[in-house]
């Protein structure tokens, strides 16, 4: 089943911005977060959206302020297209997530069902058709992991 926005969004905040380790070492944890938050969303944020912001969810502050790129979508709607891509062509159980890395789903499925290279090409080749783009073959090799494809995907897309 798909995860929600929210619930990608939970996911990516728990895992590198609300860190307890990252708010007891900073000094200051608004910088912390815009940075984590630039980092990992490409999300560009002023400390003063976060001070004068009257929002009390961090979760739809966030939201309210992706940036929709020319086709009306935001980095979360990249993430589920190359998540329903990667599902289609590699194995419907893997566990996808922002912060997954390529190479864990090679481990899923048996004999006959398991991933191999020529899935990922196809995974490579439906994300240039969907998108309109053309990934060279080292850019390709390059993105070790999930978010780091979709960020690159985002970039191009602007």
């Amino acid at each position: 089943m798909n995860k929600t926005k929210k619930e990608i969004l939970t996911e990516i905040l728990g895992h590198s911005i609300l860190d307890e380790q990252i708010a007891k070492l900073s000094k200051d944890p608004i910088s912390s977060i815009r940075k984590s938050l630039n980092k990992e969303l490409l999300l560009n944020l002023t400390t003063e959206q976060f001070t004068d912001s009257s929002e009390l969810c961090l979760l739809e502050f966030i939201e309210k302020n992706f940036k929709i790129n020319q086709s009306g979508k935001d980095i979360l709607d990249v993430f589920e297209i190359v998540q329903k891509i990667a599902k289609d062509e590699l194995h419907r159980s893997i566990n996808f997530h922002w912060y997954a890395r390529w190479d864990e789903f090679l481990d899923v499925g048996n004999y006959f069902t398991r991933p191999d290279s020529y899935d990922f090409v196809e995974v490579v080749i439906r994300i240039e058709e969907e998108f309109n783009l053309k990934i060279s073959d080292e850019e390709a090799s390059n993105m070790e992991g999930i978010g780091m494809t979709v960020r690159y995907i985002w970039k191009r897309l602007k």
